[in-house]
């Protein structure tokens, strides 16, 4: 009996002394990612006059030169209809009417990165841009123009585009361009890659929250007096859906 428990003893301890520490360790530190400290906020331009940014989180990499994602090129665009010289700082302004095929304002970059230090490589180019002003303040959300520059998952910015006249396959296409931090877990949904992802895929909508106050209309109940009057012999045929009355004609009066 010891010849049979003793072997079978042994090897419990070394599958519990040795062995599952060295896998759960190994499982807790892969399920930590390094921190990025190359990223940088930003405000980046849908084509809504009623959302007219996202606030997302994108790495230095795709921030900067004339052919960015963000910042640079075709995301810096002004609307010529509705200036006549490129306003500064190039931003979204509320007050003006923009028509449909001229919705065009720049993206607003922050200073720094996430970590507080200064932008570095093609993105020191592009630092703070837009960000002064009115532009100031659609960032950071303050003043007249709090709310311009929102959150938004990544149902929200499909949504948002494709009401505001962007074809459907190139709002996935822009969300595939935007390498966006908070859009990763849905591109990971969609099998990598937005292009041709269902939108059920993207996630729930976030529901629309309409702000106003109740109003009370004042006014006075009036209540009408009177007293309840029988009139006799009234009643009702039974199948005949009619009132047989007597009706008393006063002819000599």
């Amino acid at each position: 009996m010891l010849k049979v428990r003793f072997p079978r003893l042994m090897a419990s301890a070394l599958l519990i002394g040795t062995c599952v520490p060295a896998i759960v360790g190994t499982q807790i530190a892969s399920a930590v990612p390094a921190a990025n400290t190359d990223n940088v906020t930003i405000c980046h331009r849908t084509a809504s006059v009623t959302n007219p940014y996202v606030l997302i989180t994108v790495d230095q990499r795709s921030v900067g030169n004339a052919n960015s994602k963000h910042g640079g090129g075709v995301h810096d665009h002004w609307a010529t209809s509705v200036y006549t010289t490129k306003p500064n700082p190039n931003v979204f302004d509320p007050s003006k009417t923009y028509p449909a095929n001229d919705k065009k304002w720049g993206d607003i970059i922050a200073f720094k990165d996430v970590s507080g230090n200064n932008l570095t490589g093609n993105a020191a180019q592009v630092a703070g841009l837009n960000n002064t002003g009115i532009g100031a303040q659609i960032f950071n959300g303050t003043g007249a123009y709090a709310g311009l520059c929102r959150k938004m998952n990544a149902r929200d910015y499909y949504d948002v585009q494709v009401a505001a006249g962007v074809n459907p396959t190139d709002a996935l296409a822009e969300l595939q361009e935007l390498e966006s931090v908070e859009f990763a877990s849905a591109q990971t949904a969609c099998g990598g890659s937005f292009t041709g992802c269902n939108p059920s895929t993207l996630g729930t909508p976030t529901p629309t929250t309409v702000a106003g106050t109740p109003t009370t209309v004042a006014g006075t109940a009036t209540t009408v007096a009177g007293t309840p009057t029988t009139v006799a012999g009234v009643t009702l045929a039974a199948g005949k859906g009619a009132l047989t009355v007597k009706i008393w004609v006063d002819k000599d009066r």
